[in-house]
């Protein structure tokens, strides 16, 4: 990690208060807005600790084939601001599909998902899902998040 790296993350730490984050996590996905980078995320996802995190992408386009599923609850996506570009380029469904793995009726049991300062834009006109789908989500927190289309 560089010095430039550390600023970026003292500024992420600041903004969520880092004692409520267990786990920060920077994408292994490419964001050169020509390879998919849906499997990448989704497994950055998948990674995170049960108890949650978050999940850092640094400037760029990040090209989403398919949607990328959130199955539990205390997940941060955190961008770099409107330079942080998640790329759908097909009718594929929900961009971010947050859904639980667990009984819907459990108090608390999916909470906490936050996203934070990016942008979703696609190419095509959308008939089938949503940016960012939430269901039986208990609290989520959306800030600084732009959605529209490719000009």
């Amino acid at each position: 990690m560089d010095c430039a790296d550390l600023l970026i993350w003292k500024a992420v730490c600041a903004i969520l208060n880092s004692s409520a984050v267990s786990a920060i996590t920077v994408t292994t996905a490419k964001g050169d807005g020509v390879i998919d980078d849906t499997a990448a995320i989704q497994s950055d996802i998948n990674k995170l600790p049960a108890g949650g995190g978050l999940l850092y992408f640094p400037p760029g386009k990040f090209l989403l084939t398919a949607p990328v599923i959130i199955n539990r609850g205390c997940i941060t996506i955190q961008g770099s601001g409107q330079s942080t570009v998640f790329q759908s380029h097909a009718d594929y469904g929900h961009v971010f599909d947050a859904r639980p793995d667990v009984d819907p009726v459990v108090p608390l049991a999916f909470t906490d998902l936050q996203f934070f300062n990016f942008q979703i834009q696609s190419n095509v006109s959308r008939t089938n899902g949503s940016a960012i789908h939430t269901k039986w989500t208990h609290a989520a927190t959306f800030r600084d998040v732009r959605i529209g289309s490719l000009q």
